[in-house]
């Protein structure tokens, strides 16, 4: 079972799509790959084969999980079935993570009955790929849910977040109406402490409602973000005690679309990103920075450049003349190797009776200069696709993917091979399931775009084994279309 991520929305406005040429199927997703790097440059991944048992309802679906030992090119040396192939492993929620220099196993336990079980982690020997004895994170007392009801698995969601030097961790479940569960451990998942909140979300498949952003700091604070009911954007700041404030975004004119958190290393200051609003268009993006009581300050609003609204507004996604773009975006932020933030929104609508995917825009957050704004154009439009909902963590089944290398950003997306010589300016050819090639689009520092059709080489588990990459080329795990492969990415 698969937890699909992004949201759809619906908006009651006229908007006008020059070239929309409405397919059936669709490209295919990309998901983020499963594969962690170790610290000898070796890879593990998980894989999940789905097995009925004997629970009632949701818990009759089970996984049996099988862990495999990869070296630094790709190639499997070890695998292992954990608990001797026995499908104790509930299909809803199963990750690998690192958390203080080790991998830890997350799962939720499979029951009988109704009941929704213990989510626990163990920790995985990387070399024997055994497990340790489990932790509990969040006990089945605490979740204290049920599964009976039609949809009741669409409702339940899981995020977890490592602090950015390893030395905090914070896991956080929704079950069903108004309740959020959220734990927070040192390194080695002792649990600091644990608290239930009940924030009314509303409706999750409804536009901008839900989580945002979630984040913990190297001190133990957690910064969550989320939309009510009323369309407010609002946050929480928990102390490293678990005490908390809830504050609603004051940027001191306009308002804002969402905020997104990035912490700094060793107990360093934690930014605020996100978009800001002037009627009903986005006009720009912000930086600030949060303060312990949880007001924003420093703030900078930066407006969209014309270079990002013209062709956005070719495509049918801006209004040129108020230089705005419309809101039908989920956002993300991703951390560069050379320690500048990029702020990344796949551009995501549907308007009745066809779906519409663009491109992606970006602003890259560097030193005490200007974003650098950009964007990697794709357009799709077609029946069809599977209605998804957003919980602010970008992995499962979307359009893209984004990996960071060194100072670069690479966007990895299927398009029209016709779009990778069109002018940038340009709005973008459609693309449709017959002609769509796998692209990367790198962008450099200064906003640059190189974009390139590159090819894949099936990672079918111990079936074949890597390779070497080739001078001047890297190798990136992906997930395309629910098979796991190695992008091979040319870099100049």
């Amino acid at each position: 079972m698969r937890y699909i991520i992004i949201t759809l929305f619906c908006f009651i406005s006229v908007y006008t799509f020059s070239q929309i040429a409405p397919v059936r199927g669709i490209p295919n997703v990309i998901e983020r790959s499963t594969f962690l790097l170790l610290s000898d440059s070796g890879y593990i991944s998980i894989k999940k084969e789905e097995s009925k048992a004997d629970g009632k309802g949701w818990n009759s679906y089970r996984n049996i999980l099988t862990l495999i030992r990869y070296d630094k090119h790709f190639k499997a040396i070890n695998q292992a079935k954990l608990s001797g192939g026995v499908n104790i492993y509930s299909a809803m929620y199963s990750e690998l993570r690192q958390v203080g220099g080790k991998v830890w196993l997350f799962y939720l336990e499979g029951q009988d009955g109704d009941d929704v079980g213990d989510i626990k982690a163990a920790e995985v020997n990387t070399i024997s790929l055994s497990l340790a004895d489990a932790k509990t994170i969040i006990s089945k007392a605490e979740l204290n849910q049920t599964l009976r009801g039609r949809g009741a698995e669409n409702e339940m969601h899981f995020m977890s977040r490592v602090s950015p030097s390893g030395r905090y961790f914070c896991f956080y479940a929704r079950t069903f109406g108004r309740k959020q569960n959220l734990a927070v451990l040192d390194k080695d998942l002792n649990r600091v402490w644990g608290k239930q909140e009940s924030f009314e979300f509303g409706n999750p498949y409804s536009e901008w409602r839900g989580l945002h952003s979630l984040e913990v700091d190297d001190n133990g604070g957690v910064y969550f973000s989320f939309k009510l009911r009323s369309d407010v954007e609002n946050y929480v700041i928990y102390s490293p005690t678990g005490k908390s404030i809830v504050k609603s975004i004051d940027l001191g004119d306009g308002s804002a679309k969402e905020i997104l958190f990035a912490p700094e290393k060793n107990g360093g200051p934690v930014f605020a990103y996100g978009t800001y609003m002037e009627g009903d268009y986005c006009k720009g993006v912000y930086k600030a920075e949060v303060k312990a009581n949880g007001d924003l300050t420093a703030i900078v609003k930066t407006a969209f450049p014309a270079s990002l609204i013209e062709p956005l507004s070719k495509e049918g996604w801006a209004k040129r003349r108020r230089l705005g773009v419309d809101p039908v975006f989920n956002a993300s932020l991703v951390k560069n190797g050379d320690g500048s933030t990029c702020f990344v929104a796949e551009i995501y609508a549907k308007i009745d009776p066809y779906y519409h995917i663009g491109s992606i825009m970006y602003a890259r957050f560097g030193g005490t200069g200007q974003p650098v704004f950009g964007r990697a154009p794709k357009y799709w439009a077609g029946y069809g696709v599977t209605r998804y909902y957003f919980d602010g963590e970008p992995r499962g089944e979307r359009f893209f993917d984004s990996f960071p290398y060194e100072s670069k950003i690479i966007f990895f997306y299927f398009d029209n091979p016709d779009n990778i010589t069109r002018d940038i300016s340009l709005d973008a050819k459609v693309v449709t399931p017959s002609n769509g090639a796998l692209i990367a689009a790198i962008i450099d520092a200064d906003g640059s775009i190189k974009r390139q059709q590159i090819t894949t080489l099936p990672l079918n588990y111990l079936s074949v084994s890597g390779k070497t990459a080739t001078p001047g080329f890297i190798q990136v795990p992906l997930v395309v279309g629910y098979t796991d492969v190695l992008a091979k990415v040319k870099i100049e």
